[in-house]
């Protein structure tokens, strides 16, 4: 169960990394007063994009009338080459995960890792990060960030299964089927063009907002109802603020975990602020605050009743800058 714990912080951050970048890339160099404009990537050839995200999350469940809590903070920085754009817009990028670190303090105790000063031994629970930091991802990018193209995904998976250790037959395997669930190119592709559906489909003012529907397929999968609206354009900068509803998908199948299968049934809602560089459409800074509540419930196990179900509140903070290059 550590293990599919860790890999599950692994696929989380892997998804936070496209969360918000590609939710707000921008737009022309040059506006004025009342002007629409076309929100799109300006990457290029030849150019680093860099990219810190910080995700911190306090987990909270109620189990057998006693409250849970459990604290971590996942920081992933990524550096985009781009490759090669093409007259469409179309850009083929090499993403490498350049360092990552984690915290964790929980009912299991306290684990920490940082790539940038890995320790002699590293926590099982921090095995998967220490995996993902120098990995590359490679793919194309259209002109609102939609994902065409995932190599680098298998690669991915090695390393990770790698990390876990010593397992028996059985486990492997469950690793190997929720890894490549999770980790999928469909799967990939889907939640970072989750992203990319944020972007309007028509040029916007400022003060103009514009909204989307999708479904997000990850571990917990969720549909989320988004607006989005452009509050500012200036000195080259322009700020977009996102509010969205999220709800657990109904017709998602169980969180398969061996021995036991979960369902969610999680809503909430997000918002927040992002700072664009509107030469690139390159994000500079922002903030989204999330929180979830709901239930998590058994549909099969061995040895647990069926049906049965604890709360659980999750509260989330994913930050996005530059620094720590």
């Amino acid at each position: 169960m550590k293990r599919l714990d860790a890999v599950a912080c692994v696929v989380i951050s892997l998804a936070a990394v496209w969360a918000i970048p590609q939710c707000t890339l921008a737009s022309e160099a040059r506006t004025s007063a009342g002007e629409k404009i076309k929100l799109q990537m300006r990457l290029e050839a030849g150019k680093q994009y860099k990219l810190r995200v910080v995700t911190e999350q306090k987990i909270v469940q109620v189990l057998e009338r006693q409250e849970i809590t459990t604290t971590q903070t996942i920081t992933v920085g990524t550096v985009m080459d781009v490759l090669s754009v093409e007259p469409s817009g179309d850009a083929k990028v090499k993403i490498t995960y350049q360092f990552v670190e984690f915290k964790q303090d929980g009912p299991m105790g306290k684990a920490e890792y940082d790539s940038r000063k890995p320790p002699e031994t590293i926590p099982q629970a921090a095995r998967g990060f220490a995996a993902l930091a120098g990995a590359t991802l490679s793919m194309t990018l259209g002109p609102k960030g939609e994902p065409k193209d995932i190599k680098g995904v298998d690669e991915i998976t090695a390393r990770l299964i790698k990390a876990m250790g010593d397992m028996d037959d059985a486990a492997r395997k469950m690793l190997e089927k929720t890894l490549k669930e999770q980790l999928g190119d469909e799967s990939l592709k889907a939640t970072t063009a989750i992203a990319a559906s944020f972007m309007p489909e028509h040029p916007v003012a400022v003060g103009e907002s514009w909204t989307s529907k999708e479904t997000i397929r990850q571990l917990v999968p969720l549909q989320v109802e988004n607006t989005s609206t452009l509050q500012q354009c200036r000195d080259g900068i322009a700020v977009i603020a996102m509010r969205s509803k999220l709800t657990s998908d109904p017709e998602a199948k169980p969180i398969d975990m061996g021995l036991i299968q979960l369902k969610a049934d999680l809503s909430g809602q997000q918002e927040g602020t992002t700072e664009i560089e509107l030469a690139s459409g390159w994000p500079l800074r922002g903030t989204v605050k999330q929180k979830l509540e709901g239930k998590m419930t058994i549909e099969g196990a061995i040895g647990a009743p069926r049906g049965k179900s604890w709360p659980v509140r999750v509260e989330s903070t994913i930050t996005i800058d530059r620094e720590g290059f």
